[in-house]
């Protein structure tokens, strides 16, 4: 499908899907060329899978972005229909793993140093995925002090002197009114009232403006709630900044925690064009170029399902001789890893059990063999072994393929041996059912 909007070709397509109607005929040698198997995400993962026929085939990410700046964009939609990112990215937040926090911030991506695309009927919600990242980093960080830094305070004195006296001002301000019992000094005073809490609370305040005057599809209250009592933190805190001091701060990469607050604050800053006046209105029919990567938020999203579960018997990303493996789970011993492919998906039947894992009841039995070679690698891998506390060479360590169930497709708990691929020995497919608008 083709939106026309004013100069601009826009296609919009479904993540994952093979496209050979011509529509990007025009676009053929310039994303042919342009392939960069280092750069996934360019035109997001946009591939001409086969030059000669024309056929071009989606990847995982969805988002927008430009083939041709000004002329031609693309627009990649979730291949679930109505699918709640949004509440994934959020329930993320949840996980207390150290590997999967630092994972978060490579989700998504936007590039606000190009120009913006017009989208009609906008299904993406970018500035309240800004604003979820930003108000659950800023739950974490008010748990803790706020950072304290020397700053340059300027006061006019009576009677005493602290720092050294600014003449001019002390003239223009005491002298010059007859009040010479005053003087205007500049001191340094250790303080949280530095910077980048300025930034901080700044960036709360449009939050705050955001949330009151717009809805998004979560749960507003949680955010509300959670918004109010960060801004408490920050009371003793001045949010007075010029823009040129917000565009010309530089993030320390030393106090991780403030880095990336400061770096997502950054960027709700500048989507508001600085202006407070902007977090009023939902302004996101003119997006930036972005995308976000639905493997990897998939892979955190079922992390965190797995551990609200399993507590501490999930371990994430455990590195082997030769890869790493998504999950393990250690006193049931199960090789675990999260595949955001539909080839899993069969057919169901509706059940009213409710469970945080839901199992899929196995009718078709389809795979993808590499997946399965994959997980039959790890394991027999000794390393991996080794921390499921396994050391002879005859166990036969069950394997778990979680996949995303679509939204047409209901889901049941049953019996491990009703879930199985029936092909291999200790084989096991388990499907998610995921959050929907």
């Amino acid at each position: 499908m083709i939106l026309k909007m004013e100069k601009t070709k826009l296609f919009s397509f479904i993540e994952h899907k093979i496209i050979s109607d011509g529509s990007l005929n025009d676009c053929l040698e310039i994303i042919y060329n342009d392939y960069d198997p280092n750069n996934p995400n360019k035109y997001l993962g946009l591939n001409c899978c086969n030059h000669k026929n024309k056929t071009f085939q989606t990847n995982y990410y969805i988002g927008l972005d430009w083939i041709v700046e000004g002329e031609s964009a693309i627009m990649v939609e979730p291949k679930i229909k109505g699918l709640n990112y949004l509440k994934m990215f959020m329930d993320c937040f949840d996980c207390d793993n150290i590997i999967a926090k630092e994972k978060l911030k490579d989700i998504y991506h936007i590039d606000f140093g190009r120009d913006p695309i017009k989208v009609k009927n906008n299904t993406f919600e970018l500035t309240p995925l800004l604003i979820i990242h930003f108000i659950k980093l800023m739950q974490s960080l008010t748990k803790r002090n706020l950072k304290k830094d020397y700053i340059q305070v300027e006061e006019n004195f009576n009677s005493k002197i602290k720092g050294k006296i600014l003449f001019s001002k002390n003239v223009k301000y005491n002298v010059f009114k007859g009040r010479e019992d005053r003087f205007y000094c500049k001191y340094q005073d250790y303080s949280s009232d530095c910077i980048e809490n300025r930034i901080l609370k700044k960036t709360l305040r449009y939050v705050q403006k955001y949330l009151d005057n717009n809805s998004i599809s979560i749960k507003h209250e949680e955010l509300d709630v959670i918004c109010n009592s960060c801004l408490a933190v920050f009371e003793h805190v001045s949010d007075d900044l010029t823009i040129q001091q917000i565009k010309q701060f530089k993030v320390n990469p030393l106090f991780k925690e403030y880095s990336e607050s400061l770096k997502v604050a950054k960027l709700i800053l500048k989507r508001f064009s600085y202006s407070i006046d902007n977090a009023t209105n939902e302004i996101d029919k003119s997006l930036p170029p972005f995308w976000i990567d639905m493997p990897l938020l998939f892979e955190v999203y079922v992390l965190t399902l797995l551990q609200k579960r399993f507590k501490n018997e999930i371990e994430y990303q455990v590195k082997g001789n030769y890869g790493r493996v998504d999950y393990i789970r250690k006193n049931s011993p199960l090789i675990i890893d999260a595949k955001y492919k539909p080839i899993y998906s069969d057919i169901f039947t509706q059940n009213e059990d409710e469970d945080e894992l839901k199992f899929e009841k196995s009718v078709s039995g389809r795979f993808k063999i590499e997946d399965i070679r994959q997980l039959s690698g790890y394991a027999r891998d000794k390393k991996i072994l080794s921390k499921l506390g396994i050391k002879g060479n005859n166990v036969i360590v069950p394997c778990l393929i979680v996949y995303p169930l679509d939204k047409s497709q209901y889901d049941i708990q049953i019996k491990k041996s009703s879930y199985c691929i029936s092909s291999f020995v200790e084989f096991y497919k388990l499907g998610i059912r995921l959050p929907q608008m």
